[in-house]
């Protein structure tokens, strides 16, 4: 089974923790080792795109914006001393609720529309775990 993108955050994370920065596609092969995946599995096809690069990608997004990894150019990643810290003193159950309140803060604070309507504060604003923001679209 093609793991959550909120699963593939941590172990993205680890991996970026013993190495030099990893190019997006660098952590393909080492996540479908850990994750033992199938070939069907890693190369299983949105009509978009590959359905485990999408979630890799996801998992990175959502690092980046929570400040546990950086960018030192584009489509390259590496750890955070705030992203080391949190792996030497959180569960991965803490990281993954710290990304999200960060996620969800950061989508509170943009004003949002639906077909010209504001929406009201008590409108639901974060993504579930389960889904991409992608896969919610399709």
């Amino acid at each position: 089974m093609i793991p959550r993108f909120d699963t593939i955050r941590i172990q993205a994370l680890l991996l970026l923790q013993d190495s030099a920065p990893l190019r997006t596609r660098d952590f393909r092969a080492p996540l479908a080792r850990h994750f033992e995946l199938t070939d069907e599995e890693i190369n299983a096809e949105y009509p978009y795109g590959n359905i485990f690069s999408d979630r890799i990608s996801w998992a990175l997004s959502y690092l980046f914006i929570a400040g546990l990894v950086e960018k030192p150019q584009r489509g390259v990643y590496r750890i955070t001393q705030k992203g080391r810290e949190m792996l030497k003193s959180s569960t991965a159950e803490q990281i993954n609720q710290y990304i999200s309140d960060i996620v969800q803060a950061r989508s509170v604070d943009r004003p949002a529309t639906t077909a010209g309507k504001k929406k009201s504060d008590d409108e639901e604003t974060t993504v579930p775990p389960a889904q991409t923001p992608q896969e919610l679209l399709e």
